[in-house]
């Protein structure tokens, strides 16, 4: 087959230059994106309701959704989180769910139950996708921009609804626009309390302000052909003077207008939050583009509609400030990568010149893996897959992988030729003689990926594209190093070469013969040795180094200010305090620009620096002169943080910068019997008397206040029928007194928001509550005869998966951390839970153990895989067995080259593993596979190990250098914590590194060992028969 293949080079130089050319052409057209296009089989529902407690948020809003959440098909998983005034539920569907579907099933779910609802609530539903918190970065808008100029910002948002928008929408691969910052106007009928307690008049009699504004459907009719006609009212306002001349009442004949008791005003609703950038109010327009489009050329194409319209409004100065520009990660990643894969090539080809000592050779090897390369492009763009980091970062690791088959080819050939075969033959006989082991080689490298296909999680959809880049490379390396690689080869050979090769080869491995026979016969001793050091980097391994974390915080060029305010403020408080900062922020000066958000709980400013500012003293500059305002405040929590400090920042002031060194979780389906659990257990651990300060309303988050309350207001029914009154009536005095709520209505052609509320709500407390009057009919009361007010602390969130509610239970307890680990350990143990309640063990930093447990199965799994192949090559189960122990031995440099780095065992380095074990098989199936080559030919067992291993030395010692060395680009100066390939090298370099020292010195001895064994075992047998 080779012979006939061989003798038709036109043909095969014209196929691979064909699928150069196309993969030349597909890496141009390839769409550019930053990570894959993954959709997760996830969905959030969220919903606010402003001023609300978390427990009225669980009680009326997210518990009914969640009911309705689960008639639904495909659900896998539902979690839940109830905060002040807002609620969420993350939803999470069974694998393969068609998610377009779903969400269309879940909107409509949500119509359903809308009307069953609060009414605040009905129209601030959402339902958005799920993006995990390490990739919100990389799964936000493609660029935002923040827009200012000599204009207010009505009219300028104006220009940008009417104008900006629509041109943004027409450039190809824009998916949306989003537009906030808006000012929305709400027409206010503010009360005057004295006018209205003066003439009588309760807010059940401002009730009808709300019918105005709207159609009202009165009925339906028959005309003379009796079809069914629907009659409607206009009920709509059309002007501020007609709403003020609404009559309430009539008083001893005198009609009591909106206008004697209200001041009817249109203005700016009060915002629930506030932004700006550089200490300026903007309008904030994000772009988001289409999934598959190329992020780069459809931001170059953003920029110019910016600009335009810049140009087109000059007379308005308008600025624009990029608040968000996914392609500058795009562009600096890519970049990074392209260079990095640029060393790896580099070093490559300096490896192989090393040991092939001829140049022409060494371009054979290049070539075949350029050629490999351009048609693992094709087939990508092929198959719509999408150039990424993660697709990227696949074909950079192969590139050592790449070399491996064209190599041990080339290296064949070679070997052929000088043993005096002609150029054809030799290539054609020694592609021949290593096709099987070459084969199994690459088949083994890509069955470790197979298990991806069975992870569960969110990083399932980020591995499966890595595991496709390197298994088309590799399959492509296979095709090209068994034709092209043959080819080259026969017309670079030269005479010269043919009497230098095996001089050199006989004089660099001429003592290493000596050390191997030695290695073998004393086989036993080796073998000891080598347990007790896999055991040795197994126990620092355990011991020293941090496993299991799933993530690390991205470190970025920012200086951050936090403040948590205390329970009760309001926005405007807030805001006094944030611009203390900002005005220090533009005082002190140096950054690139900064942006500020305020909530009523909360302000954060963020101070973003260049690069080339960033690693300088200025961030430390800014950092001081912060905490030298922040001293200023003894009220809210106030945290101060630079990424480049190791002290850890400045916290100061509230009750958030409470922490507790203990903590326990308590999780349960009915949420008054967790909240009484976790009550009898606070009461329990103060028993100890080492136990002090117990809380149970808190999260276990440093920056979460646990010091949250609201007043319950206990209605006396009785009482309350005496005054021939209804709850309905004092729930809406109770309302229009604290604030309101408003209500949509039609006012001059436009929808509006109408809010009627008393105008000293600001200034209402709640011992003008307990004495607030309230009308009702001909008589009148106060509130506090007919209700009590109790002060309830509360917890300031709820959470639940799956209907079971989650309770942290945090304590500080005096001792050593030993003492504080075992005595929580021994609660966990042995303190009495009522059926239904159970501990929770939970770090969201840390894998699970399930998740542990998992990537140790997907490793099992590789192993069994890697087994079945290579014993399909051999026809035997012993040999492959002594090539599947060569995964432990590369184990020990994984295990030695974390703990000598000191770097994290993540979920990354497990990935690793698994690709591991089908790199390292690779070698021994080349040695074992050529060893009983030799025993077939008639050499007996020592020579042949001896010999087998001295021919295979340099392909061996070829593929690992140039696979290690083609990774150490992407260690050296990389971001640690933010390029998940990190760790996924260090684990190839250690664990090659180490199966390449111990392929050449114990898989020989194990060769023979075991072999000795088979042997005595064989006799044994025979004897037995005989």
């Amino acid at each position: 087959m080779f012979e006939n293949l061989l003798k038709r080079p036109v043909t095969i130089i014209m196929f691979f230059s064909s699928m150069t050319i196309l993969g030349i052409i597909a890496f141009n057209y390839i769409p550019l994106e930053l990570k894959p296009d993954t959709e997760y089989p996830t969905l959030i529902v969220g919903a606010s309701w402003d001023n609300v407690s978390p427990e009225t948020i669980e009680t009326k809003v997210i518990s009914p959704i969640e009911s309705e959440v689960y008639t639904l098909d495909n659900i896998y998983k539902v979690t839940s989180s109830s905060e002040s005034s807002y609620g969420s539920i993350t939803i999470e569907y069974e694998r393969d769910t068609d998610m377009n579907f779903a969400y269309l099933a879940l909107n409509e779910k949500l119509y359903q139950i809308k009307k069953d609802l609060p009414e605040a609530v009905r129209n601030r539903l959402y339902i958005r996708k799920y993006v995990p918190r390490e990739e919100l970065d990389e799964s936000r808008e493609l660029i935002s921009y923040n827009i200012f100029g000599d204009i207010s910002l009505d009219e300028l948002g104006l220009l940008i609804e009417n104008e900006l928008k629509n041109n943004l929408l027409a450039v190809k691969g824009i998916n949306s626009v989003e537009i906030t910052g808006i000012p929305v106007n709400e027409l206010r009928v503010l009360i005057d309390r004295k006018k209205a307690d003066f003439y009588g008049i309760s807010i059940s009699n401002l009730n009808k302000l709300y019918q105005y504004g709207n159609q009202i459907n009165a009925g339906e009719v028959r005309d003379s052909n009796k079809i069914e006609f629907t009659i409607s009212i206009d009920n709509e306002l059309g002007s501020l003077e007609e709403l003020k001349e609404i009559i309430l009442k009539y008083s001893n004949g005198v009609p009591i207008r909106i206008n004697d008791i209200a001041e009817v005003v249109i203005s700016n609703k009060e915002a629930n939050s506030l932004k700006r950038i550089n200490g300026r109010e903007s309008v904030d327009v994000a772009v988001f583009r289409e999934p598959g489009s190329n992020a780069i050329s459809t931001c170059d194409n953003v920029y110019k509609v910016f600009e335009k319209f810049k140009e087109d409004h000059a007379s308005y100065k308008i600025q624009t400030e990029t608040k968000y520009d996914s392609t500058e990660s795009i562009r600096e990643e890519l970049g990074d990568i392209k260079i990095r894969g640029l060393i790896s090539i580099l070093i490559i080809i300096f490896v192989l010149v090393f040991f092939l000592r001829n140049i022409k050779l060494s371009v054979v090897i290049v070539l075949s893996v350029a050629v490999s390369l351009f048609m693992s492009g094709f087939i990508l763009y092929f198959f719509d897959f999408t150039l990424n980091i993660v697709t990227l970062s696949g074909l950079v690791l192969s590139f050592g992988l790449l070399v491996d088959n064209s190599v041990v080819v080339l290296e064949n050939i070679v070997r052929l030729y000088n043993h005096g075969y002609d150029k054809f033959k030799a290539a054609s006989e020694g592609t021949k003689e290593v096709l099987n082991p070459i084969l199994s080689s690459t088949l083994t490298t890509v069955v470790v990926f197979v298990p991806f296909l069975y992870m569960s999680g969110e990083r399932r959809l980020y591995w499966i594209p890595l595991a496709i880049a390197v298994s088309v490379s590799l399959i492509s390396s296979f095709v090209v190093s068994i034709l092209f690689t043959p080819l080259l080869t026969r017309f670079f050979l030269t005479e010269k070469y043919r009497n230098t090769i095996q001089k050199e080869n006989s004089e660099d491995f001429k003592g290493y013969s000596k050390y191997l026979k030695y290695f073998i016969n004393n086989r036993k001793v080796v073998l000891i040795l080598t347990g007790v050091v896999f055991y040795l980097s197994f126990f620092l391994f355990d011991n020293y180094v941090d496993q299991g974390r799933r993530f690390s915080w991205n470190v970025q060029n920012t200086v951050s200010v936090y403040i948590s305010m205390p329970v009760g403020s309001t926005v405007e408080m807030a805001d006094d305090i944030i611009k203390n900062f900002e005005k220090r922020v533009q005082e002190t000066g140096n950054y690139d620009n900064f942006t500020t958000t305020v909530t009523s709980q909360s302000a954060y400013i963020q101070i973003n620096y260049t690069d080339e500012q960033y690693y300088t003293i200025e961030p430390f500059k800014m950092e001081n002169e912060l905490v030298s305002m922040a001293v200023n405040f003894s009220g809210p929590f106030i945290s101060i943080y630079n990424p480049l400090n190791q002290s850890g920042g400045y916290r100061s002031g509230g009750s958030t910068s409470k922490s507790y060194n203990s903590s326990l979780i308590l999780k349960g389906y009915n949420y008054e019997g967790l909240k009484f659990e976790a009550q009898k257990l606070e009461r329990f651990l103060l028993t100890n008397s080492r136990v002090s300060d117990v809380d149970i309303t808190g999260t276990g988050r440093w920056w979460q206040s646990s010091d949250q309350f609201n007043y319950t207001i206990s209605i006396d029914r009785k009482k309350l029928a005496q005054f021939n009154a209804n709850v309905s009536d004092l729930v809406r005095e109770i309302r229009s007194s604290c604030g309101g709520s408003g209500t949509n209505i039609m006012f001059g052609g436009d929808e509006i928001e109408m809010s009627v509320k008393y105008s000293d709500y600001e200034e209402f407390n709640v011992r003008d509550l307990l004495d607030k009057t309230v009308i009702s009919g001909n008589t009148s009361f106060r509130i506090r005869d007919i209700a009590e007010i109790k002060k309830e602390a509360l917890m300031n969130e709820i959470s639940k998966e799956d209907q079971s509610y989650t309770r942290y239970v945090r304590y500080d307890y005096n001792s050593s951390t030993k003492q504080a680990n075992e005595f929580l350990n021994s609660i966990k143990e042995t303190y009495p839970l009522p059926s239904g309640y159970q501990f929770d063990e939970e770090d969201e930093d840390y894998m699970t153990e399930e998740e542990k447990k998992e990537m140790i199965w997907l490793i099992l799994f590789a192993v069994i895989l890697v087994f079945m192949v290579t014993s399909s090559l051999f026809e035997s189960l012993l040999h492959p067995f002594i090539i599947i122990l060569s995964i432990p031995l590369s184990i020990v440099g994984v295990f030695g080259i974390f703990f000598g780095l000191q770097e994290i065992f993540n979920e990354d380095a497990y990935m690793g593993v698994v690709l591991l074990e089908g790199i390292v098989v690779n070698n021994s199936i080349i040695l074992i596979y050529h060893i009983n080559t030799k025993r077939a030919a008639g050499l007996d067992m020592m020579q042949a190990i001896i010999t087998g291993t001295i021919e295979r030395i340099r392909p061996v010692l070829m593929t690992s250098i140039t696979t290690i060395l083609g990774v150490v680009p992407l260690i050296i100066n990389s971001d640690v914590e933010k390029n998940f390939w990190y760790s996924f090298s260090i684990t190839t370099i250690g664990g090659l590194s180490a199966s390449t020292f111990f392929v050449l010195t114990v898989v020989p001895v194990m060769y023979a060992f075991f072999e000795r064994v088979k042997a005595q075992f064989m006799n044994i047998f025979k004897t037995k028969q005989t």
